[in-house]
């Protein structure tokens, strides 16, 4: 009994003295931050960033010293990554996939370990948030809030299991932002991605052409790009190459967990894969990829390295359903989907049900890919309740990757991404109140009517939601229409909103803690601005003049405000663009009335002169887009009412996607395309400077179709697009620098009727 309770007092002995050991008091750091010697790239940024931000809320800052045999270990500091005092203590993080870590205190050390460097730098994360105070509310520093301290206490214990074992947000520019994402919980990915253009050597497809896609007229060489045609997966040879690709790629990055192996960023695949079916409008290719990769998996594709790998694949558009085959378990796929369209219960029900189909097929891991895209939209894009209930759904199922393409616009987006960060860790967790914790560190007084501002976003995405049925597909993606998701009422209520939380945080007695907010709520201010901006150009665009001379006005008001967007535009880029995405909204699908305005101006020769000065002073960078009069026009290409098919099918390639189930009649001067998706191309040689356009007139059933100009040959491809409608029947643009190619394109998802196609270009020199 005396042995005991001496053993008793001296561990509450012990624990009395750690108690007592702090970080930093008096104004100092008592220990420094140790990193280890030769320490990972990750792990040096690890010690650096927790060395600043331990500066930033207590004025001073901690020395950050490498670890060395000979220097003694400090009795007290912040030993960050694999040490050798973390190893001789040791300390290891929890077992598991994807990310883990663990922070540990023993006597007065305190060691901060990922089973991989990011992971540790998340570990350091969590040291700032839950030990110093600091919510990360925004990327950058002045995005953060947080209290001065005057005394750091040693921490208590942590582990970090996250229930999702991955977690990543792709498409960033900026080292901020991914520093941000690492420091609110987000990881790394497994590999996969659009991977089949890249397999196929020169060597095997000049060997064996039928490795290449056969879309109906021999095979298709490949150009090296994400859009190319799948290839022929069924072939003999097909595993074998797979197989070799992904072992070579494993060989080279040994520390990927997965090979990627996925569809191309296409809906064109070889004639040899018969549609399985249909699903959410599209024909269903999934088995074929799955026979595939089970073969795939079959080779040999794993390096003897004896670490466990995978075999990271997309279900993707033709390959989004569940197979009805048993998929192999190292298979590890990402089920694509526009999960904010949760908002729409069938949507959410059909998604749901798809992936516990994809559980339950034999793979081992599942994945979920989602589209949290900001600048690609022109108004702010959230749905808090459809983030959730997507997330917590894949949880109950099983899902245990998450990754999501973001662009983002932190004005707006911020919110989401961070909300995002904290249910991926624990999906229990009340979205209400991290969005409470999230508003108030983010806007202080302004909180309130901030998060008012939101709700009425989200009710307009909900609102969209339910308006885009069951089999939605990322909603208003690069198109300027997204603009009327928000009514005219939600525009002024938002407005409103952010004018009242303005005037409370100017209310406020100044600090570095309100600056701070002012500084976030003006980067909201000044990017709502851009999208109000925004909305006035598109509105101008649409308007339907009836005389000549009021669509002289409305190219007059159409060229002054796109000229004064611009400016805007270029100025937020400066301004922003660093840490968030650039904003290119001028270059989304338009509306583009300008052909259809001037042959209505071309009616009274007496606007001419006017006209002219109008087009010649466009300064928008849309100025090379204006069709003059068509007698102006030299032709390389004119089809209007070909004499048959075959005479049409000479010049226009036909890419029908799942072309089995397409029928094409030409009857009557209309060629119609009924019951299948696809795309009708048509290629010619140009020269810089010149203009090209392409127009034409469809009969009433014919139903979103898009008209595109793909310039080839220079440094950077480009591609611009219209919408059809009516009043914007055309698109026109100058050939860009390089360009010696442009491939004329139409689009359309279902039926489409066309009565008139013109492939046309003009030399600026012949204009008036």
């Amino acid at each position: 009994m005396k042995r005991l309770l001496g053993i008793f007092l001296a561990l509450a002995y012990c624990l009395a003295a750690q108690a007592e050991v702090k970080l930093f008091e008096n104004n100092r750091w008592q220990g420094p931050i140790v990193i280890p010697q030769n320490a990972e790239v990750d792990e040096w940024y690890a010690g650096q960033t927790l060395a600043t931000w331990c500066e930033i809320v207590t004025g001073q800052r901690p020395e950050v010293i490498e670890e060395s045999p000979n220097k003694k270990t400090p009795e007290v500091g912040v030993f960050v990554g694999r040490t050798q005092a973390t190893l001789s203590a040791k300390v290891t993080p929890p077992a598991g996939e994807g990310d883990t870590a663990v922070r540990t205190t023993i006597a007065g050390r305190v060691f901060l370990l990922g089973n991989n460097p990011t992971a540790t730098r998340i570990a350091v994360g969590r040291f700032c948030e839950q030990h110093l105070g600091i919510t990360f509310a925004f990327p950058d520093i002045k995005g953060a809030d947080w209290a001065t301290l005057k005394e750091v206490p040693l921490p208590p214990p942590d582990i970090f299991r996250p229930k999702f074992a991955w977690r990543n947000m792709g498409d960033f520019r900026s080292g901020i932002s991914q520093e941000w994402c690492q420091l609110v919980g987000y990881g790394q990915s497994p590999k996969f991605a659009h991977t089949f253009y890249e397999i196929l050597s020169k060597e095997d497809w000049q060997a064996d052409s039928s490795l290449l896609a056969n879309l109906g007229n021999g095979p298709v060489l490949p150009s090296k790009q994400d859009r190319d045609p799948n290839p022929n997966l069924a072939h003999p040879n097909a595993a074998k190459i797979g197989a070799a690709y992904a072992l070579h790629f494993l060989q080279k990055y040994p520390a990927e967990f997965s090979a990627p192996l996925g569809v191309n960023d296409t809906t064109d695949f070889d004639r040899s894969s018969v549609s399985e079916g249909w699903y959410r409008e599209r024909p269903v290719r999934t088995d074929y990829l799955i026979k595939f990769l089970n073969r795939v998996a079959q080779e040999k594709w794993r390096p003897a390295d004896g670490a466990p790998h995978a075999i990271g694949t997309l279900a993707y558009l033709h390959t989004q359903r569940a197979p009805t085959i048993v998929a192999h378990p190292d298979i590890f796929p990402f089920v694509c989907a526009d999960r904010i369209a949760y908002a729409n219960r069938e949507f959410a029900m059909a998604d749901t049900d798809n992936l516990i189909a994809w559980k339950k097929s034999g793979v081992q891991r599942l994945g979920v890919y989602d589209y949290w895209h900001g600048n690609s939209q022109c108004v702010p894009r959230i749905n808090f309740t459809a983030q959730s209930l997507a997330i917590k759904t894949a949880s109950d199922i099983g899902v245990s990757a998450w990754t999501a393409e973001v662009g983002p616009l932190w004005a707006f987006d911020a919110p989401k991404v961070w909300l995002g960060a904290k249910l991926l860790i624990d999906p229990s967790a009340d979205p209400e109140g991290l969005l409470t914790k999230w508003f108030v560190a983010a806007y202080g007084p302004g909180a309130e009517s901030m998060r008012s501002a939101y709700r009425v976003i989200e009710g307009a995405w909900t609102r969209d939601a339910i308006t885009g049925g069951p089999n939605q597909w990322i909603r208003h993606f690069l198109d300027e229409n997204g603009t009327w998701v928000l009514n005219d009422n939600e525009v002024v209520l938002i407005s409103e909103s952010v004018a009242k939380a303005g005037g409370a945080l100017a209310e406020s007695t100044s600090s570095t803690r309100i600056t701070n907010q002012r500084w976030r709520l003006d980067q909201f201010r000044q990017t709502w601005g851009l999208v109000l901006a925004f909305r006035e150009v598109v509105r101008a665009r649409q308007c339907t003049p009836q005389t000549p001379e009021d669509a002289l006005l409305a190219l007059q008001n159409l060229t002054k405000l796109e000229r004064k967007y611009k400016a805007a535009q270029e100025t937020y880029n400066s301004a922003w663009g660093l840490v968030s995405q650039p904003v290119a909204w001028l270059e989304f699908i338009p509306s583009d009335p300008r052909a259809t305005w001037l042959d209505l101006i071309s009616q009274n020769q007496n606007l001419r002169a006017a006209t002219v000065t109008v087009v010649k002073n466009d300064s928008a960078g849309l100025s090379q887009l204006i069709d003059y009069w068509n007698h102006h026009n030299q032709e390389v290409k004119v089809i209007s009412a070909p004499e048959s098919f075959e005479a049409f099918n000479r010049d226009w390639q036909v890419a029908l996607a799942g072309n089995q189930f397409s029928e094409i009649d030409y009857h009557e001067g209309i060629l119609s395309v009924r019951r299948d998706a696809g795309t009708l191309r048509y290629k010619t040689s140009i020269q810089p400077g010149e203009i090209v356009k392409l127009s034409v007139q469809l009969g009433e059933s014919s139903d979103a179709v898009q008209l595109s100009l793909n310039f080839l040959g220079g440094a950077k491809n480009l591609r611009r697009s219209v919408q059809y409608s009516k009043q914007s029947n055309s698109v026109i643009m100058m050939v860009p620098k390089d360009a010696t190619e442009v491939e004329f394109e139409i689009v359309f998802k279902d039926n489409i009727n066309l009565t008139s196609l013109k492939a046309s270009r003009l030399n600026p020199r012949d204009l008036p």
